[in-house]
């Protein structure tokens, strides 16, 4: 009976050093996996923020056409109230579109940054793929 137990202990212990390397290497590849992954989730994230930020932006737009025009024909018919009021509405559009600026640069800054991340990853997982 010991000795069954003793020939377990040193097959189990033998099996698994031999399965070590290749452990090793599961866990790079899973690990590239992960990366590449998470990668491709960021890329399309920001872009997708992107597009709402480029969506922001060209609606500050056609606010700020609007506004204008309104402003001038509340002027045009000597209406300081409604024309003061689409100043506001311009002003705050304005402050809207630059937002919007801001947002998109960063979101496309960012969505370079996790792009390149990708590429990185996916050649790494490739890499390891082609070694086992």
């Amino acid at each position: 009976m010991m000795t069954k137990i003793l020939a377990l202990l040193v097959a189990t212990a033998t099996s698994h050093a031999w399965a070590e390397p290749d452990s090793g290497l599961e866990r790079q590849r899973e690990l590239a996996v992960k990366h590449e992954h998470d990668a491709g989730v960021r890329v399309d994230y920001y872009a997708k923020e992107t597009i709402i930020a480029d969506t922001d932006l060209k609606t500050a737009q056609i606010t700020i056409d609007m506004a204008l025009t309104q402003r001038d024909v509340a002027r045009r018919a000597n209406d300081a109230k409604a024309a003061e009021y689409w100043t506001k509405r311009y002003r705050a559009a304005l402050a809207d579109q630059r937002e919007a600026q801001d947002r998109a640069a960063r979101f496309r800054a960012e969505r370079e940054r996790a792009r390149k991340d990708f590429e990185a990853s996916a050649a790494d997982l490739r890499r390891l793929r082609d070694r086992g």
